[in-house]
């Protein structure tokens, strides 16, 4: 197989991969509090091991808060979770540290945020 043959299968494999990923993703009613915004809608949720997940704008709502369009609750032990915001510039942040909810197990509380997803 040729150099140029194998980039192209390559790059066709993540193509594959990225489609199926995206294809997890469903719709679910959320809420995203931070820096004074609160969005509560639908959002783009995907799951992903040991309960962490990340939430992104639907494309039936077309909108997220200003400054973020995806947020990721990584739970690196039970009830305890790390919170990045990806913002329109490509940009990871940290949000920092999320305890989740006791009186709603959908929801994660940070010192300055809370995100929910149903």
């Amino acid at each position: 197989m040729s150099r140029m043959n194998s980039i192209l299968a390559g790059m066709i494999c993540m193509m594959l991969i990225m489609a199926g990923n995206s294809a997890d993703a469903r719709n679910t009613k959320c809420l995203i509090k931070s820096s004074g915004e609160t969005f509560h809608d639908i959002c783009d949720f995907q799951s992903e091991a040991g309960g962490s997940f990340s939430l992104s704008q639907s494309a039936t709502v077309g909108y997220f808060l200003s400054f973020a369009t995806d947020v990721s609750v990584h739970v690196y032990e039970p009830g305890l979770a790390e919170v990045r915001g990806l913002n329109r510039d490509g940009i990871n942040s940290r949000w920092g540290r999320a305890i989740r909810s006791t009186q709603d197990g959908a929801c994660w509380i940070g010192e300055d945020f809370e995100i929910c997803a149903w």
